[in-house]
């Protein structure tokens, strides 16, 4: 195997957010994992008071919900691709009222907030592409 091509690989690699990629062609296979492994055997510091980073309280993770797609595709934050978004950060939002939509293959799911609350954090941009299960909006809960 040439390295010239395992080189090349990788710098194309590093320009995308693609993690892992697996080629297999005349009985050769290549594959390359980018994602940092964790390395949990390190003995654990013990960790003086720190002073937050950021100024906003910390809730509580109960009083917070993750918002996470249900489906692969491109995700939107309105009601159609050209829509202006139905939420923004600080929106209030009911149980069951659409955040959005996730377009796979021209099948449209509708991206509903399961609880009632405030959008805190949006975690996705308008027509990006999002995976199974990948969060999308906070929502502090009422």
């Amino acid at each position: 195997m040439n390295m010239t091509i395992l080189e090349y690989l990788n710098e194309l690699l590093k320009k995308t957010r693609i993690r892992e990629l697996t080629i297999e062609h005349g009985g050769t296979k290549i594959y390359i994992n980018r994602t940092p492994k964790k390395i949990e055997d390190k003995p654990k510091e013990k960790k003086t008071a720190e002073v937050p980073k950021e100024s906003k309280p910390v809730q509580p993770e109960e009083k917070r919900y993750i918002l996470k797609s249900n489906s692969v595709g491109i995700f939107y934050r309105g009601k159609t691709k050209l829509a202006p978004p139905l939420v923004k950060l600080n929106s209030m939002v009911k149980e069951g009222e659409q955040v959005g939509m996730i377009d796979c293959m021209g099948m449209v799911e509708k991206v509903v907030s399961p609880v009632a609350g405030k959008i805190v954090e949006v975690l996705i941009d308008n027509h990006k592409p999002v995976e199974y299960g990948q969060p999308l909006f906070v929502i502090e809960k009422e």
